[in-house]
């Protein structure tokens, strides 16, 4: 009993699946045909005769543009519906709708829904849609030669922005040398700016040190971004949007939002790496004490004369001293050692942070004049990095549409082949059906007659 309901079980399983399957098969609305072929081949002639008449555009000068379905109405008037309205349309002016030499033509992915009384066409009675497609080949030259278009642009369009950077690199490298040259031009105020505690004691001096440098180093840069940040940024964002307008109209305008986020979340900012802790770190500076009248700098002055004719030099020295007189000499060389006095007295570490300030202002003037070339260059490569990379990335993302065009013709090829071969064996089994007509026909002429 056991096996004898377990095999009812799975006949009523069967018998259930069958019915779940016809009920599928009733529930569908209709049964759909489609005509595929190439421009001109008789798709729509095909319909207009199971039609009866002439609806659709065919013949010699009309093509269809768009989706035409032709399905059976319980109506006895013949209408048509758009999908950019539920408004029934009379018939007629589907030559109008879809004809796709006339200048009202509808896009080629619309679909024109055209409602035929059944009791006009038996074959409409059985729920059977036709539908009529706009040619694969045209699609296809289409997606070529947008191809082909968008390729040439985005070629055109590399070499001027390599042009366009070029330009902007060069405006760049020449700005930042010009303000980098009148900082240094002006570096003896920033430097006399630093107040830090001096000592000349060498410790103590190494720590002054590394601050001025920090100090020079920080101030030339804020200077520097104060003078040429705005600038600079408005320049490259410029050039960037310019980049996409040009680059969006190279693609379909539902992907040109992509472009937007091609840019950085961040303003760009130009980085000055001056480094003058390593430029100037052969700096020695002197704070020995220099009488400005010293001997040194007296006898200099003195051999000068002699060395041009000691004769003269030596008559002149007597003449002097004669006409002169020993009283004057003497109150000369007191005030000579009152002068070597006061500087003395008034050589003060300040004084001494002031020697040291100037000679260090004539080193780093010297060193920072060697790097302006150096550093004007380095800028306008960040520039030039920063353009180039948007550059690419929006040229990934044109890649990217013509990656999907490339893809979309080679369907297209793809399905202009299969409809090819469909209409290859659709020739051959029409060859076959008019040979096996013509054999009945014989075979009916000859056994199938009889006498009136």
């Amino acid at each position: 009993m056991e096996s004898f309901k377990t095999q009812d079980c799975a006949e009523v399983e069967k018998f259930k699946d069958k019915i779940t399957g016809i009920r599928d098969v009733l529930s569908r609305d209709h049964m759909k045909v489609v005509f595929f072929g190439r421009t001109s081949n008789g798709k729509s002639t095909v319909i207009n005769s199971m039609l009866q008449d002439k609806i659709l555009p065919s013949g010699l000068g009309h093509t269809t543009n768009c989706f035409l379905q032709v399905e059976g109405s319980d109506s006895s008037e013949a209408y048509l519906l758009t999908e950019d309205s539920n408004e029934p349309k009379n018939v007629e002016s589907v030559l109008q709708l879809a004809n796709a030499l006339n200048s009202e033509s509808l896009g080629e992915s619309t679909l024109v829904r055209v409602f035929w009384p059944k009791d006009r066409c038996s074959l409409l009675r059985d729920d059977v849609v036709l539908v009529d497609r706009s040619e694969k080949q045209n699609q296809r030259r289409e997606q070529w030669e947008r191809l082909q278009f968008t390729q040439q642009q985005l070629q055109l369009l590399t070499e001027e922005a390599k042009q366009r950077i070029g330009q902007l690199v060069e405006q760049v490298e020449q700005q930042v040398a010009g303000a980098l040259s009148e900082e240094i031009r002006r570096l003896e105020l920033l430097v006399g700016e630093f107040e830090r505690p001096f000592h000349p004691d060498p410790l103590v001096l190494g720590v002054y040190k590394r601050e001025l440098h920090a100090y020079v180093e920080r101030g030339l840069g804020c200077n520097l971004r104060a003078r040429l940040s705005n600038t600079l940024q408005m320049s490259v964002e410029s050039a960037q949007k310019e980049m996409i307008g040009r680059m969006s109209s190279l693609i379909p305008s539902e992907q040109q939002p992509q472009m937007l986020n091609v840019l950085p979340r961040h303003n760009f900012e130009v980085l000055y790496r001056l480094n003058c802790e390593s430029l100037c770190c052969d700096f020695q500076e002197d704070l020995s004490f220099h009488f400005s009248f010293g001997l040194v700098n007296m006898i200099k002055f003195f051999t000068q004369y002699r060395k041009a004719d000691p004769a003269v030099g030596g008559s002149y020295l007597n003449s002097m001293v004669r006409a002169i007189g020993w009283k004057v000499i003497a109150v000369a060389v007191g005030t000579y050692g009152a002068l070597y006095l006061f500087e003395r007295l008034t050589w003060t570490n300040r004084a001494k942070e002031r020697c040291f300030k100037r000679q260090y202002v004539q080193h780093a003037t010297r060193k920072l004049r060697l790097i302006v070339d150096l550093t004007s260059a380095n800028c306008s490569h960040q520039v030039q990095q920063e353009l180039s990379s948007t550059f690419a990335r929006l040229g990934h993302v044109v890649d990217e549409v013509v990656n999907e065009m490339d893809s979309d013709i080679k369907k297209l090829d793809k399905e202009m082949a299969k409809m090819e071969e469909a209409t290859t064996n659709a020739r051959t089994l029409r060859n076959k059906a008019g040979y096996l007509m013509s054999e009945l026909e014989t075979f009916s002429q000859q056994y199938l007659q009889y006498d009136q």
